[in-house]
């Protein structure tokens, strides 16, 4: 009982701790630099980083700074663009951007005629397929504690 009870507590500093530092994201700002098995390069959220993300979604968002505060609380987001009658994205874009108090994927978009995909969240890395691991295995080590 005391072990399990151990073992819980650690996992719930390491969880605390690791939520109390920067947001990380994948970033990459062209359709070349998105694709392939690294889906771009992992970053810590950062105003620079975040306003480099804004000046591209105003390609699909143009009035995206409109409802975007400059802070230190920041988002990953996920952004595909393909058009109708092309068989690759002609845009595709991840990386951080401010917090906004609303969805900024529901926000207007450019006139197109095609499929947009778009994600905006708030946990680290949670821009690429790869976002839910950590979700999963926390769940997971939750889990094996609880049978101790």
């Amino acid at each position: 009982m005391c072990t399990s009870t151990y073992l819980l507590n650690i996992l719930l500093v390491s969880v605390l701790a690791a939520s109390a530092m920067a947001l990380e994201c994948f970033e990459c700002m062209d359709v070349n630099s998105c694709n392939g098995a690294n889906q771009g390069t992992t970053v810590q959220c950062d105003r620079s980083k975040a306003q480099a993300m804004v000046t591209n979604l105003k390609t699909i968002y143009p009035k995206v700074e409109s409802i975007l505060t400059p802070t230190d609380t920041f988002h990953c987001m996920a952004v595909h663009l393909t058009l109708t009658g092309q068989s690759t994205e002609t845009f595709k874009s991840r990386g951080c951007v401010f917090d906004s108090k609303s969805n900024v994927c529901d926000q207007e978009t450019i006139s197109f005629n095609g499929n947009l995909e778009c994600h905006y969240c708030n946990q680290d890395r949670c821009n690429g397929a790869a976002g839910l691991t950590w979700s999963f295995l926390l769940l997971a080590a939750g889990w094996i504690i609880t049978r101790i």
